[in-house]
């Protein structure tokens, strides 16, 4: 069965709205991950849908109204301290138009993580790997 894509609005006046393929939820953190043998991908990696995740496979981002997009999606799951993203990743706010902030995500560190350069992932100031 294919991952179907939904939006996730948040925020006021849709001023943060994400993409992401639905489902998922588990919070395993095992390797082989997308073999068929149920395991999860961490924070920060490359994605096709839920299955592939610890929690869901993000795509697109609109934020200030500019679309960012996750090229070869971007594992991650909600957050509310850095503690509830494994110990080793960063709980990042997401804010809206406005500057207040409406969400946080769990994304990948780095250092330790080496950012996906090849699909044009950077380490930001932040310490974080997002697409440029």
């Amino acid at each position: 069965m294919a991952a179907r894509s939904c939006w996730e609005w948040i925020g006021p006046a849709a001023a943060l709205v994400i993409s992401l393929a639905c489902g998922g939820g588990e919070s395993s953190r095992e390797a082989g991950a997308g073999d068929g043998s149920g395991a999860r991908l961490p924070t920060g990696s490359a994605c096709a849908g839920p299955s592939d995740c610890e929690s869901f496979c993000l795509t697109n981002v609109v934020f200030y109204g500019q679309m960012k997009t996750f090229a070869g999606g971007y594992c991650t799951r909600k957050c509310q301290l850095d503690a509830d993203c494994g110990g080793v990743d960063i709980c990042t706010p997401f804010t809206d138009a406005a500057g207040h902030e409406v969400a946080r995500y769990c994304l990948a560190a780095c250092p330790p993580a080496v950012c996906r350069s090849s699909s044009g992932y950077v380490c930001t100031s932040g310490s974080v790997c997002l697409p440029k």
